[in-house]
């Protein structure tokens, strides 16, 4: 069962328009946001996969980077990108401005991955698809409804077996659901600073 889930998957391929600089490139103490999610995840995981909008951004990183052969046509296409190239059923996809991975959560969503084509968790009534857990087998769906010029990825996933995990659930791993964080602007960089002691000089 483990080498169905060997993939993991950070997409890096947004434009960074309310942050004002490429938040992909985000360093947090001196350490790239990238590198510290993809050390994490490697606690679960043989091989990061990085999507990305150019590839010669991230020529530094040691992970397998995939350059987005439609550029900035949002996250499903990142997803769709990202199963049409994991080398295991099953990938974890995540954003790369997301801070908090927690192993726990994960792993109990691997858990229920089993039979599933997806496992995705809730924020109250909205669901976080860039924090969840696909398989290979919705690649040609993905491919279909972008075709077909439907980009939204809830409307997508209403052709799946997917299991929605209950936000009672995830508050069990993280009270706070901080794991949710996402930082989309120079205030969310602001309210993780006690956190993670980020400087400016860091962007």
């Amino acid at each position: 069962m483990l080498d169905d889930f060997k993939s993991c998957v950070i997409l890096c391929g947004g434009q960074s328009l309310r942050m004002g600089f490429d938040k992909s490139l985000i360093k947090i103490q001196g350490e790239y946001l990238i590198d510290i999610i993809a050390k994490k995840l490697l606690n679960i995981f043989h091989e990061v996969l990085l999507i990305v909008n150019n590839r010669e951004k991230f020529k530094h990183f040691n992970y397998r980077i995939l350059e987005d052969d439609e550029k900035y046509r949002g996250s499903a296409y990142g997803i769709y990108t990202a199963l049409k190239n994991i080398r295991s059923k099953y990938a974890f996809i995540i954003a790369c401005d997301m801070p908090f991975v927690n192993l726990e959560l994960i792993n109990y969503m691997i858990e229920r991955a089993i039979n599933k084509d997806a496992v995705i968790p809730k924020n109250g009534p909205f669901i976080e698809p860039l924090y969840g857990i696909y398989s290979r087998g919705m690649v040609n769906i993905f491919k279909r409804e972008i075709e077909n010029g439907d980009f939204k990825i809830s409307n997508i996933l209403k052709y799946f077996n997917v299991e929605y995990i209950d936000e009672k659930i995830i508050r069990g791993f993280d009270s706070e659901l901080s794991l949710f964080t996402n930082l989309n602007s120079l205030s969310d960089l602001l309210k993780i600073r006690d956190l993670f002691s980020v400087h400016k000089t860091d962007f």
